[in-house]
């Protein structure tokens, strides 16, 4: 038995479980044939080649320094910012960890919503902050019942946006009249890892919001869109005093060189970007046609993904899926037990799904 003494915090914390990969489906199952809609990653695989990638794949005997790559004045250049108002992180994960680092500690409370991205919460309990996990009104952010949540030690506010799992968004008005009324002792991360997906015309960046309210911090990520997520790279926007903030608890080689090029390179992947926002756009189509004939209630959604209600669990719909080869999230961990979220796929994948998923209903 040993007598290592660990940290209060991480006792509470339960251990992250990834959605299935097609390779353990295919081992544990022996299906060949597998499609994978539960990560909302890109259908359209990865844009950079392999070549492409050769030139500092032989650089790779050096530390990386993602400042001499064009990334930073590229990202700076798209948001209309400095260079110093954005810092890169492994993955929009690592940024909400470096986040929690500079302003979380047992004695600061965080405030985020039910149903909502699991990363929040675990951060707090990584840093032992309290928090409070606001219940959500229609599917959507109650705001003001966040507001009523803010107390004298609260540091941070979580917000998606567009959210993580309904897929909803907070309207620009709505989320400027939030701002307004927010301390300004109190961070507003906005988590806008699908936000190049937005269609909607009542949609605002955070980022927009920066000059008149320098608490706001918004991240963003190339797994989605710009399909690197094996790479883990992702990036926030802030005012200057907070990513310098970041930038002391970063780690020195955070982001590797080969995942900096290769978001250098995506950035002018045009093509395959428009490709993959009509294809979203047709496929969101296609299965909300499904779910309004299935009769099944689904969340209209400002992302790549869909949540749909089910007449049974998550769970048995995850599962039974599962045996046909496909792969969707079972959103029993959201506290959405009776849902799953559709990743938005290709046309012969969503044509799959909805083939298989009216078989599944029609079984009861």
């Amino acid at each position: 038995m040993h007598r290592l003494k660990f940290r209060k915090s991480v006792q509470s914390i339960k251990p992250y479980i990834p959605g299935k990969s097609i390779e353990e489906v295919v081992k544990e199952l022996g299906i060949q044939d597998v499609i994978k809609m539960a990560s909302n990653e890109n259908p359209f695989g990865c844009p950079v080649s392999a070549e492409e990638l050769a030139p500092y794949i032989q650089r790779g005997s050096y530390y990386p320094n993602v400042s001499t790559t064009p990334l930073y004045t590229q990202v700076a250049d798209i948001h209309g910012v400095s260079e110093k108002q954005v810092v890169f992180g492994n993955g929009s994960d690592e940024l909400l960890m470096m986040l929690g680092q500079v302003f979380l500690s047992p004695e600061t409370h965080a405030i985020f919503s039910q149903h909502t991205f699991s990363e929040y919460e675990f951060v707090c309990r990584v840093m032992g902050s309290s928090f409070t996990s606001v219940p959500t009104r229609d599917h959507a952010y109650d705001l003001q019942a966040i507001l009523y949540a803010i107390r004298a030690e609260t540091r941070v506010i979580f917000l998606a946006n567009p959210n993580n799992p309904t897929g909803l968004l907070v309207p620009r008005q709505t989320l400027s009249a939030f701002l307004e009324v927010v301390p300004d002792w109190v961070a507003v991360v906005l988590d806008e890892a699908y936000a190049e997906f937005v269609t909607s015309h009542d949609f605002a960046t955070g980022i927009s919001f920066l000059e008149k309210h320098p608490n706001v911090i918004v991240t963003r990520t190339f797994s989605k869109l710009y399909g690197l997520a094996a790479f883990r790279i992702g990036y926030a926007v802030a005012a200057e005093a907070v990513i310098a903030q970041l930038h002391k608890v970063r780690q020195p080689f955070n982001v590797n060189q080969i995942a900096a090029m290769a978001a250098v390179l995506a950035l002018d992947k045009k093509a395959f970007i428009q490709r993959t926002l009509e294809n979203n756009e047709m496929g969101k189509r296609y299965l909300y046609s499904i779910f309004e004939k299935s009769g099944l209630d689904y969340i209209p959604t400002e992302a790549n993904f869909i949540c749909v209600q089910l007449p049974f669990s998550g769970k048995l719909a995850f599962e039974s899926l599962l045996k046909l080869g496909i792969i969707v999230r079972n959103l029993a961990s959201f506290e959405l037990p009776n849902a799953i979220r559709i990743t938005i796929g290709l046309t012969a994948q969503n044509e799959r799904l909805g083939t298989a998923l009216k078989s599944l209903l029609s079984r009861g």
